[in-house]
């Protein structure tokens, strides 16, 4: 009895992701520069992707990635009806729904016209320009610091919102703007001449937000959530996620943000 207990845990042991194997997994991500792209050639490509895909080879699971958006990202992957979405915003309170995969911890950037950024280099110098409009992401969360500035400049009425990133640097392209609030690894892939333009401004120093990639407590059963994530948390020590970012970042996200532990 005892060597067949032993046999059976060996076994067990030497399993390989591939005879873990799970049924295709839905996973919708925001598409954003540098995180979920589909280029002209059909082809999908980004550092959420690559993650995404990654764990899926780590625990033996195709991934079927989809494009989502803010407002319909939570109400999917709460219900189950998708079962992992990224950009999801971290809270004690959503771990009751989610079980939180990896989390990035960043904080916000403004960006100028460089005229502009020459004009008012500090927030203290944009607060005190009353014409001065602030571009931000409709229902996007922010540092308890950064969200406190924010409603500050909205109740004087000089807040104009997008949907998405690339909506806001259209607007600030248009002037209908003179800042824009984000965070920088949307800028990836920002021909030159765009950089030579603009100035990203470090204002909110010390002021972060923690989002991340999910799994719906719903949609996946519970050994297979901690499977992922141990996946995860495994290509986060072993230098993979940064690796990951460094391809489609550069060094942006050494600069604006850090990877962490998930609290468990």
């Amino acid at each position: 009895m005892l060597r067949r207990r032993l046999c059976h845990t060996l076994g067990l042991s030497l399993l390989t992701p591939a005879a873990l194997a799970c049924e295709p997994l839905r996973a919708s991500l925001l598409p954003y520069p540098g995180l979920y792209e589909r280029g002209a050639d059909g082809v999908e490509r980004g550092f959420d992707v690559d993650v995404v895909r990654e764990l899926g080879r780590r625990v033996g699971c195709e991934m079927r990635i989809e494009p989502t958006n803010t407002a319909r990202t939570w109400a999917l992957l709460s219900s189950g009806e998708v079962q992992i979405s990224s950009g999801i915003g971290y809270s004690p309170e959503r771990r009751a729904e989610v079980d939180f995969l990896l989390l990035a911890r960043v904080r916000g950037a403004v960006v100028m016209r460089s005229a502009q950024a020459e004009a008012t280099p500090t927030r203290a110098a944009f607060n005190a320009s009353p014409s001065l409009l602030l571009g931000v992401t409709r229902r996007a969360r922010r540092g308890a610091a950064t969200q406190t500035w924010v409603d500050k400049l909205q109740a004087e009425g000089r807040i104009r919102e997008g949907t998405d990133a690339p909506e806001l640097l259209r607007l600030l392209g248009a002037g209908r703007v003179h800042a824009v609030l984000l965070f920088p690894h949307v800028l990836a892939g920002q021909p030159a001449t765009w950089t030579a333009q603009h100035r990203v401004l470090d204002w909110m120093e010390g002021d972060t937000y923690q989002f991340g990639l999910a799994a719906s407590r719903r949609g996946v059963p519970e050994a297979l959530r901690d499977r992922l994530a141990a996946a995860a948390e495994s290509a986060r020590r072993d230098g993979t996620l940064l690796r990951l970012a460094e391809r489609h970042f550069c060094n942006e996200l050494a600069r604006w943000g850090e990877f962490v532990p998930v609290p468990r």
